[in-house]
């Protein structure tokens, strides 16, 4: 593969989260938001599991590619979805520190994961630790 195809193939899956935002707002309205939030959350999943298996070659490329497209596709949708659900049961007067505190949480977070799923990764070797993690990621909350 040449050197822009790693580029294309993991950066084209982008426009898919794109696509999925646009189409949030229909797909709450069509299934309802509860619905959308369990089946957006369950149909980003299943890609993740795809990557400790793809083989070490161009081919294991575009289908890491075309998985993260699928993932960042549900993903916004999921996210729109919880937004909207955030904002519609939490009170007016703490909306902000909820907003924030859901931010901290998460900024916090990933960088201790990302410490974990490394040191996860040097002791037992990238396909394991991706087949160990995998699981946990692909979970609809």
């Amino acid at each position: 593969m040449s050197g822009g195809g790693p580029a294309v193939a993991f950066g084209a899956p982008r426009i898919a989260g794109f696509i999925g935002a646009r189409l949030s707002r229909r797909t709450i309205a069509r299934l309802g938001l509860r619905r959308t939030l369990w089946i957006a959350g369950l149909l980003r999943g299943p890609a993740l599991l795809a990557f400790p298996f793809t083989p070490a070659n161009d081919l294991g490329i575009w289908l890491c590619g075309t998985a993260l497209g699928i993932c960042h596709f549900f993903a916004s949708i999921s996210n729109a979805a919880l937004m909207t659900y955030r904002q519609l049961h939490t009170p007016d007067d703490i909306m902000g520190r909820a907003a924030t505190a859901w931010s901290m949480l998460l900024r916090l977070n990933q960088p201790l994961f990302i410490l974990a799923g490394g040191i996860l990764a040097t002791t037992t070797g990238i396909r394991w630790a991706l087949a160990i993690t995998s699981p946990s990621s692909a979970s609809p909350t």
